[in-house]
Parts: structure tokens; sequence; C-alpha cells
């Protein structure tokens, strides 16, 4: 499948989406007050037409394509398509897009109905999965000329780490399941095709792991991208004639060749986990295990090194977090603690043992199998103690993680006590702490409330940081909803520290949850507990993503990038930083703040800037034009174009009577660039280096 036939098809898609668009681009310039169902369906198409002209843009610069790249590009074609029939089927169960005779009100009422049904949400969320698909396809169809161009190995890895972060917090496997719940009409379409979508997120990231370990490993030793297909589940199947005119003979290396292929192969695990390609790693890991066995018929194991090899392949493979990795990485891990407690006590390894004890309690933690979670970290915080000298450090995480278990088995005594212990033996603090622990009393006020607000405090996982099964949120959440400090302060009294339990549906932590509703004193109580700032929901927002909002919001924004600053330039799944959607907003105090920091030339979707859209806001509202001169003042750059070849120029041809003044700005903006060459980025904006413990980067 090559670029131009794929490029064809998007353009098929293209007229669809802009017909829907058409269709309900009437309520948002008609309708003062746009529900919320309305305004989801609207930037749900929006979203997936602007990254349809950037996909677009980027296969019409493709005029060739590598051999490890086709079976990417064909599923991306797959991906396409099933947006393009997601599309007519939207078009279909929604004939009030094309009813311009009824009045609009009664077109609104009725629309608004129907988007709300079952049937069009599951179709909405499989679009908004596919469209977080086609983003992250941009920066795979580019990765093979970027590895073309004259950029260092250190750049390629780093661009390739990004590309396989996003992809991982993208998380579209975690939330394949969300609409499972939804009872659709039987052999409904989207029914029959939810399986699909599983298939094609599943297809679609092995083979973009097979580009970046194509990309990745470019080079070395001679790989070449023209030739390489690096994975068999990319190659074309064929059938084996079984040939051999000499089946006596074995296939076997000699043994200084196996050297050299065993150098080689830990040379290509170290490469593909510094890039976070841990699929590919594990898979080479198992043959480096496979090459260090034949060796050792010359070459012996060392004491201790092949259970560090396999030992090294489960933390390969729980790094790659998906259900299939988990189960054979923490196999992996039983079979070796059981091999390590099987020897006499003269050969066994107490570290190995209690290391293994804490991997397995932390992967079981990890699955919500508290019971196995508690028995695996008390053995390894147990057996940590008992070591002499005593490793603090690793006493001290065995430590944390087995109160996180207490804690979700509710036994808030026990997690107190060791939490106690830590502090007099590890920290070696004598006085007590200045605020005391939660009290009974506390705790009943808490169980009260709970019960007031609809929560089953009686239900088996109740937990003040557990989701429940009828919300899918934690109480932590709800008092947060409820903007409830005094609830909210008790309640963290009696969770592990920070809080970090996302809800089931979006994936917000609660500071997430927090930073939406704006609530300062909330989200700076969250700061002070430790909460972690650099966190994304499935949309991959941050927390300054969600404290946007057309009015307010300042406060909160503030004291987020004060604890993380490195999030000012984070994008979401659709490219979007939060000065853009400040822009978009026509936010004016929120940009102010933001592009003293922000660099305003980052592209969102369509390859749209902020100035851009800062722009068409204000052709809209002449109030607006003191945000594109924030903008100009800082750095924007107006010569940028989108992925229909539009400058913020272009856009504010379309301006009516703010034009003349908005051109002057931009004609500003330019003459200053000119007069300092080779200045691309923001102008104005002060580095930003993050130095707190709360960033997770």
């Amino acid at each position: 499948m090559d670029p131009l036939s794929i490029a064809a098809s998007v353009v098929e898609i293209t007229v669809v989406a802009a017909k829907l668009i058409q269709g309900i681009g009437r309520f948002t310039l008609e309708v003062r007050s746009l529900p919320d169902s309305i305004a989801e369906f609207y930037e749900s198409v929006h979203s997936l037409e602007l990254v349809l002209d950037s996909i677009d843009a980027a296969l019409r610069k493709r005029k060739e394509q590598l051999s490890f790249e086709r079976n990417h590009h064909t599923i991306i074609k797959q991906v396409l398509e099933s947006c393009h029939r997601s599309l007519k089927t939207l078009e279909d169960e929604l004939p009030q897009l094309s009813d311009y005779s009824s009045p609009i009100q009664k077109i609104r009422q009725s629309l608004e109905k129907q988007i709300k049904q079952p049937r069009i949400q599951e179709i909405l969320s499989n679009i908004n999965q596919r469209t977080t698909v086609l983003q992250l396809s941009l920066t795979t169809l580019e990765i093979g000329a970027q590895a073309s161009m004259q950029k260092s190995q250190d750049q390629i890895q780093t661009d390739i780490r990004q590309l396989t972060d996003n992809i991982k917090n993208a998380k579209l496997t975690w939330t394949i399941g969300d609409s499972s719940n939804i009872l659709l009409p039987p052999d409904s379409p989207e029914d029959m095709h939810r399986d699909t979508l599983s298939k094609e997120i599943r297809d679609w990231r092995q083979t973009a792991d097979d580009v970046a370990t194509a990309v990745s490993l470019n080079g070395l030793d001679g790989v070449s991208l023209d030739d390489s297909r690096i994975s068999l589940e990319t190659l074309p199947a064929c059938d084996e004639d079984g040939f051999d005119p000499e089946p006596e003979l074995t296939n076997h290396q000699s043994h200084d060749v196996l050297e050299l292929q065993y150098e080689a192969n830990q040379d290509y695990v170290q490469r593909l986990v510094q890039c976070h390609i841990f699929l590919k790693a594990s898979a080479y890991q198992k043959r480096g295990i496979e090459l260090r066995e034949q060796l050792s018929e010359k070459r012996p194991f060392q004491p201790g090194e092949q259970d560090n090899m396999k030992e090294t392949l489960a933390d390969i493979l729980l790094k790659c977090e998906t259900p299939e990795t988990d189960q054979e990485g923490k196999t992996t891990l039983q079979k070796l603690l059981k091999e390590e407690v099987a020897r006499d006590a003269a050969h066994r390894n107490p570290h190995r043992r209690c290391r293994l004890y804490h991997k397995l309690g932390s992967l079981y933690l990890r699955q919500n199998s508290v019971s196995q979670a508690r028995k695996m970290l008390s053995r390894a915080f147990d057996g940590r103690k008992a070591i002499q000298p005593m490793p603090r450090d690793l006493v001290e995480d065995s430590a944390e993680q087995l109160i996180r278990v207490l804690q979700r088995d509710q036994a808030f005594d026990e997690a107190r006590g060791i939490r106690e212990w830590i502090r007099r033996e590890i920290w070696l603090e004598t006085t007590p702490p200045a605020t005391p622990p939660a009290d009974g009393h506390n705790l009943s006020k808490l169980y009260q409330w709970c019960q007031d607000n609809d929560i089953d405090i009686e239900a088996p996982t109740f937990r003040f940081d557990m989701c429940d099964m009828k919300t899918g949120k934690t109480p932590l959440h709800r008092a947060i909803e409820h903007e409830s400090l005094e609830v909210l302060t008790d309640m963290l009294s009696h969770v592990v520290l920070p809080p970090e339990t996302p809800d089931a549906r979006g994936g917000s932590t609660p500071l997430l949850t927090a930073a939406a509703t704006k609530n300062r004193k909330i989200v700076k109580l969250l700061l002070e507990c430790g909460a972690v700032v650099d966190v994304k929901d499935n949309s991959r927002m941050t927390p300054l993503h969600r404290s946007q909002s057309q009015y307010g919001g300042l406060h909160t924004a503030e004291l987020l990038l004060g604890a993380c600053p490195s999030i000012i330039d984070e994008v979401d799944n659709f490219n979007k930083t939060a000065l853009y959607l400040a822009c978009e907003k026509g936010n004016e105090k929120m940009v102010r703040m933001l592009s003293r920091g922000a660099n305003p030339n980052i592209q969102g979707p369509g390859l749209l800037t902020p100035l851009i859209i800062a722009v068409e806001v204000a052709a809209k509202s002449a109030r607006k034009i003191a945000v594109v001169e924030l903008l100009v003042r800082h750095g924007a750059d107006p010569s940028y174009a989108d992925s229909h070849k539009r400058t913020a120029f272009d856009a504010a041809s379309n301006a009516g009577l703010a034009a003349s003044e908005i051109k002057k700005l931009l004609d500003s903006a330019a003459f200053r660039r000119f007069s300092n060459t080779g200045t691309i980025r923001n102008v104005g904006a002060r580095p930003l280096k993050s130095t707190d413990r709360r960033c997770s980067i």
C-alpha cells in the first residue's frame, strides 16, 4: 500500500467529515449555549478532519516507501477505512444534520437526544480512538524520512523514545473496553466491529514497533533501512517446501561466531531499551538467553549470570505493560523465585530473594491482587530488614509498597505502624509528627459523607482511593468534584500519598480532576501531598490542559507551572498545547501568563498554530485582538502554514473589520523576525527547567 494510494483514501474520508461538520457547524454559530453532547460530537469529527489533513500532507511528501513501512502503512489504511465507515454510519443515523427546513431549536433538541444514544456514543468513542492512532501515525510516517537525513544517533533515539512514550501514554489498549457496558442493538455494525478496533490497535502498535526498531537499529553493524524487515510478523506468508538435501548436517554456528552474535544481541537489547521499544527488546533478550546457553558448553555460566539474564527479561516484559507481557513476566519471576528458595541456605542469595518478592508484589499490586501483593511485599520487607548491613533505601521502598497494599486492604492500623517504624528506624526521627494521625471519629465522619453521597462503603473493594463500580471514580475524586476541601483533607490522611489512582473512564488522577475544577486550594493541597504534575489522562491532557477555560483557571495554572514548569509545552492527543487551548478559548489572561514561557509555534491539529487560532477567534470578536498581540510580542511566527498552506496572514484576510489591525501586528512580527535572522523559536520565552520531584521526567 503506497503513500499516494492511502492519501487518495484520506480525501474520500475528509469529504464525509466535512459534510458532517458543515451540518453541525450551524449550531456553533447560531445557538448561544451549545449542549455538551453536540459540542463533543463537533470536537470529535473536527479533530478527525484536522488529523486527516495532516495525514494527507505527510503522505504526499513521501514519494517512496521503505520495505519495513509497508505493513504499517497497510494498517493505517485499515484504520482510515474504519473511520470512513463510522462517519458514513453517523451520516445515516443523524438525518438532522442535513435538515435545513425545520426550526433550528427543534433540530438541536432532536439532535442532542439522538447523539446521547448508546449507539452514537459507541461510534464517537471508536472515532476518538482511531483519531488518536492517526495522530500518532504522523510521527511514524515521518520517522523513516528522518532516519535518512543526517541526524545523530542520539537525536534519533530521542525522537523514537518520544514516539514510544506517546504510544504508551495514549493508553489505547486500556481504553478499548471502556464502552463495553453500552448495550447496542443485536448485530449492530459497531458491535460487530468492536473486535476490529482492538485488532487494529494491536496491529498498529506492532507495526509501529517494527518501524521504530528498524530506524533505531539503522547503521548498527550494517543494518539497512532499505532491506530490513525486522519482525517475522511483518513478513508475507509463504509455503515452506521443506527441501533439505543433507538433513544429517546441523545448523549450529561455531563458538567464535556465537560469541560475536551474543555480543551484538546484547548491544541491540540495550539500544532498544534506551529507545523504550520494550516488546522488541524482550524478543531480542530471549534470543540472547538462547545464544548464551549455546555458549555455555565451552564458557559455563558464572554464578547467578543465567538468573540475571532471565530477571532482566522479566523486567523488560513488565515495562511493556500489556496483559500478555505482564503474565509472561510474572511467570518468569515466579519460576526464578521458586528456584531461589529451593536452594540450600549456603547458596541462597538473600538480595535476589527479596528483590524477586518485591517485584512480584509490585506486579500483583498493579493487577489489584491485594492478598498476593500483601504476602509478597511483606516477605520482601521482612527479608530486607534482616539483611546486614540493612539496605535502608530498599527497605523503605518495600515498606512504601506494602503500606499501599495495607491501605487498599483497609488495614489502616498496620499501615500506620509500618509508617511509624520507617520514621523511627529509617529516617531516625524521635519526635512525633507535627500533624497527628487521623482518629476514629474522623474516619466515621468520612464514612457518613460517603453514604450521603451514594458511595457503597460496604463494598468489598471500598477504599478512599479505589474506584467504585457505579461511577468509576474514587471517593477522593467525588470529594474534589464537590470541592469539599475539609472532606478531601481528611480522606488524604487515610490513603498512601501521593494519591495517583486514575478514574476508570477518563484516566484522571485526583490532580487532573482538581485542575478541571480550577479550585486552587484543592490543587495546592494535592501538590503539597506530592501529586505528580506531569501526569496525563487517556486523552494525554495534563493538569495544565485541564485548567483551561474561557474564563479563570489562572491561579491553578500558576500553581501547576510552579511545581513542574516542563509541562508548559506538553501536547494532548490532538497535539494541542495549553497555550493553544487558551488561544482557542480566547482567555487573554491565561495567554498572557503562558506566553511568557511557552513555545508559541508548536503546531496543533491540521498544523494550526496558536497564532492562526488566535487570529480566527479575533475575527469573531475584536476584543480578542489582544491575544494576537501577546503572541506576536512573545515570538509567534506568522509565516507558519497549516495543512491547507494557510498562514496567519491568510486567516487575517478573513477577519472582516479587524483584518487591518491584525495584519499590522503580523507585519511587525515578520519585520522583527527578519531583523533577527535565525530566530525561529520563541524569542521572548524564558527557559524553563524542572527541578521539582513531582515532575516524573
